[in-house]
């Protein structure tokens, strides 16, 4: 890897990216949050074993090659390491949502030609008006890496006290070779690793769907607890094809979560929800209801609060799956961590959770 040619691009916060997404988090971008999308829906579509990548900038502002060891006359550049970040959903700070390596980056706007032009055109499902998606960076697909939203919570990006000099600010683009601040090279280095790891690492995958409900008595729900318990557990913690996180158990001190679980600078304090059926419906106590209320209002300061609910959990049915949620500000909102459903949260005695159907 180049470490000359390493550049940040940052871009609105989407699950797939692969089309347009209900649930995106458009932070500070004006036009997402305007319209509803932006042009980088499409930077981890493939398009003839391509991916073509758009980041937002202003006033038609070219790419400084040079910044990166072009001339200034070069109209793009080979063998670049392209980071792309996303605001965080919490609002505070950003997150690694995937890399191109070996990508090739163009100093100005490229407008989209044959497939491209046709695979990258978005019609708005409301105006109905129609979009031409260009692009500034291309890469083959099998240089570029996505990260599941789970994998994102491993590497952040600020936030930074304020006046830290050499760090991602407002703009776009960041170069980190251009910066001589400790605060840059302890990023560029820890983004190297990072993506070092993960390219080593397993991949994540879309799951299928869970099967039909059957009822239990005390004694089977009792079992479906500990056994969704063991399954985030496996799911989140050290062992084989885990997400590495130490994991604590606080089931026991009435604290409103299940686990403590920590990796590096990333705390979450977890409430586990077991069922035997399909539907992701869960009961929570009023000591739990009150916490994720504190989370909500941003009260809580144990860590980053999520309710995970694990389906068919004994794995009667071989479907046993993880519905993994978290609190995003923007949209006043739980929503899975792919982006694609919301859990409403209805009282009833004890609060009960339903996931909404799309």
């Amino acid at each position: 890897m180049n470490a000359r040619r390493i550049v940040f691009l940052h871009c609105v916060n989407m699950t797939w990216y692969r089309g347009h997404e209900e649930n995106i988090h458009a932070g500070s971008f004006d036009f997402a949050r305007r319209h509803g999308f932006g042009f980088e829906m499409y930077n981890f579509l493939d398009v003839g074993r391509r991916h073509y990548g758009y980041v937002e900038l202003r006033d038609k502002q070219a790419i400084r090659l040079e910044n990166l060891g072009a001339s200034k006359s070069a109209s793009s550049l080979n063998g670049v390491l392209v980071v792309w970040t996303a605001p965080c959903r919490d609002g505070k700070g950003r997150e690694v949502v995937g890399w191109y390596g070996n990508a090739t980056l163009h100093r100005h706007y490229i407008q989209p030609r044959g497939k491209v032009k046709r695979v990258r055109r978005f019609t708005h499902p409301e105006t109905k008006k129609a979009y031409e998606m260009g692009y500034r960076v291309e890469a083959d697909i099998g240089d570029a890496r996505l990260l599941h939203p789970e994998e994102r919570l491993e590497f952040r990006i600020g936030p930074y006290p304020k006046g830290t000099k050499g760090v991602p600010g407002r703009s776009s683009i960041y170069y980190p070779s251009k910066q001589t601040s400790d605060e840059a090279e302890e990023l560029r280095m820890r983004v190297l690793a990072f993506i070092k790891k993960s390219e080593a690492g397993p991949r994540r995958s879309k799951r299928g769907k869970s099967p039909a409900w059957k009822g239990q008595s005390q004694e089977r729900k009792k079992k479906i607890e500990i056994a969704a318990v063991k399954y985030v557990c496996k799911h989140f913690g050290t062992g084989r094809n885990g997400r590495g996180y130490k994991i604590e158990s606080k089931e026991e001190d009435n604290l409103g979560y299940d686990l403590l679980m920590t990796k590096d600078n990333v705390t979450l304090c977890v409430e586990v929800k077991g069922r035997s059926i399909n539907d992701v419906v869960a009961e929570f106590s009023p000591n739990e209801s009150r916490v994720i209320k504190e989370h909500q209002h941003g009260r809580f300061g144990d860590g980053d609060y999520r309710v995970c609910i694990v389906t068919d959990a004994l794995n009667e049915h071989g479907q046993r799956r993880l519905h993994h949620y978290s609190w995003w500000t923007e949209r006043k909102a739980w929503i899975d961590v792919e982006g694609s459903r919301t859990l409403s949260f209805r009282p009833s005695g004890a609060t009960i959770a339903k996931m909404n159907e799309s």
